[in-house]
């Protein structure tokens, strides 16, 4: 080793002084120090499996639920007694849809025809700036959360587009049977998932009220669909007027009645289908959700 000052040739190899000038070494070069290395991030993907699959008890809330569904619609009282529920739903969907677009509604029983109507006033100018407000304030939280800001945007501008060009009476026509069918979704994820229940009791019976309203609404949209005798006693139902729900839906759309029920009837079938897809996928579906709710 020769020193790079004065060129002497060093008797030890690691020498860290000339034995000639006494430079120090490391002084003439000194040791290169690596930029520091940025720290991984956490890792936010969820790990674990990638389905869940259905357990025991799911399998046995199902098959309870699925036989006391079948009862209730062969067996009158039964039938009765889970069809006020089914009606209370719908029109809960009907008041529901009208508050969410700015008009108070209020729902009820009917006495005079049977069934259920929900009462709605005209729009509310305090309502809608109210909604409207929220719809603000969810912005500013997800203002770092491109993708939700995005998301919270787009239902604004839908909203306002429904309610200025009067789509919003489509949508609350529309929403007491999509009401039925969403709420029978959430109660069959509660059977396949056990989220919660307090007992294990509860499984079964939310699977029993899920697949009641799935096989009420599949056997209502089959006969819209198929005979004429069931379009016409629909179009008489409250008195006559073609008032009812698909009515007003076929009336608006101009497309016949049995298009509409057959349209139904696609989203009776897929019911089912959406708990049981987002139970099995569940992790993906959180992760997803996750995503979702950061504010940061």
């Amino acid at each position: 080793m020769e020193c790079p000052r004065c060129g002497h040739s060093q008797v030890r190899p690691d020498a860290v002084e000339c034995g000639r000038c006494g430079v120090i070494f490391a002084r003439l070069h000194p040791a290169r120090r690596e930029p520091p290395q940025a720290e991984p991030e956490p890792e936010l993907e969820a790990t674990g499996p990638e389905r869940t699959p259905i357990d025991a008890a799911g399998w046995r809330a199902l098959g309870i639920g699925g036989a006391l569904a079948v009862a209730s619609q062969v067996v009158p009282l039964l039938g009765v007694l889970v069809g006020m529920f089914v009606v209370l739903t719908h029109e809960l969907g009907h008041a529901a849809a009208g508050w969410i677009f700015g008009r108070p509604s209020v729902p009820a029983f009917d006495f005079v025809y049977g069934g259920g109507v929900t009462l709605s006033l005209d729009p509310s100018k305090a309502l809608l700036f109210g909604i409207y407000a929220l719809f603000a304030g969810a912005a500013w939280v997800f203002r770092h959360n491109r993708t939700s800001l995005r998301l919270v945007l787009a239902i604004a501008v839908a909203h306002a587009l429904l309610v200025a060009s009067g789509g919003d009476h489509v949508a609350i026509t529309a929403l007491g049977h999509g009401g039925e069918l969403f709420l029978a979704a959430f109660f069959l994820h509660r059977a396949l998932s056990g989220r919660g229940c307090k007992l294990q009791a509860e499984r079964p019976l939310y699977a029993w009220i899920g697949l009641h309203i799935v096989l009420h609404d599949v056997r209502f949209a089959w006969r819209l669909t198929t005979s004429a005798v069931a379009r016409a006693e629909y179009g008489g139902a409250k008195g006559g007027g073609h008032w009812m729900d698909f009515d007003v839906l076929s009336q608006i759309f101009q497309v016949p009645l049995e298009l509409v029920a057959a349209t139904f009837l696609a989203a009776c079938l897929a019911t089912p289908l959406v708990p049981l897809l987002g139970h099995l996928h569940r992790p993906h579906v959180e992760r997803v959700l996750g995503r979702l709710a950061r504010v940061g």
